[in-house]
């Protein structure tokens, strides 16, 4: 979500429970197929496990676990609790992600553009980093220690490096606010609205086709009637 700056600090947790369920972590489970992101930009050095994926409709408030997620319920329940703090006790998660990015590895100059990214809270929270590991939003370089919590304008241009030498990975949410939700609903109400004027006006588009082609015809007729006429007169 566009929001007044570049970064946006919302609280701290202890990190130290969750660090150490994801440590534990087997690198096949990182390689399993669907866990490397699509995009040509983001493929090469990062994998991504989906603990709630995104796949339910944006207005659920109860989204759909992953297949890991009843081992790191627990682990994740107070930075979930400080979030929801943070956004005056209102909102539900819509989506979260543990994302890993190699030793060495980089995440090119880009911008949000999914949809739904333009209704919820990008939330990053660390877990194994260093402080060669850095995140750029318009400009402005951080590095975000274990333990804090942060929201990141991704509607910025922004890039992620990972200069030490272990791989880096973060704890990703995406949280929806009332606001939020009433800015999709009322884009979805305009979206429809705007479907249902195009379509009424590829009708009249139509139609008036169809009435144009219709009024040739008539008029050919019209015209081939007149000139029959007037060779019977001259004949006769």
């Amino acid at each position: 979500m566009d929001f007044d700056g570049s970064f946006r600090l919302l609280g701290t947790f202890d990190p130290e429970p969750l660090r150490k369920r994801v440590v534990e972590l087997p690198d096949s489970v990182w390689q399993e197929p669907g866990n490397q992101l699509r995009g040509g930009v983001f493929k090469e050095h990062t994998r991504t496990i989906f603990l709630v994926p995104d796949y339910h409709r944006f207005h659920e408030r109860t989204p759909e676990p992953g297949p890991l997620w009843a081992g790191f319920e627990a682990e994740v329940a107070p930075l979930l609790a400080e979030v929801k703090r943070a956004f005056g006790n209102r909102g539900y998660l819509h989506r979260m992600a543990l994302t890993r990015i190699d030793a060495g590895g980089s995440i090119p100059l880009h911008t949000a553009v999914a949809e739904r990214l333009a209704f919820t809270h990008r939330v990053h929270t660390a877990l194994v980093t260093s402080e060669q590991a850095t995140i750029t939003v318009a400009g402005e370089r951080r590095h975000l220690p274990p333990g804090e919590i942060w929201e990141i304008n991704n509607f910025r241009k922004h890039d992620v490096h990972n200069g030490g030498s272990e791989a880096r990975i973060h704890l990703m949410v995406d949280w929806v606010t009332p606001d939020g939700l009433r800015r999709w609903r009322r884009k979805q109400r305009r979206d429809g609205l705007r479907a249902r004027a195009e379509t009424a006006a590829d009708t009249l588009v139509q139609r008036a086709r169809r009435g144009r082609r219709e009024a040739l015809k008539l008029a050919w007729r019209l015209r081939a009637a007149l000139s029959g006429r007037s060779r019977r007169n001259r004949d006769g």
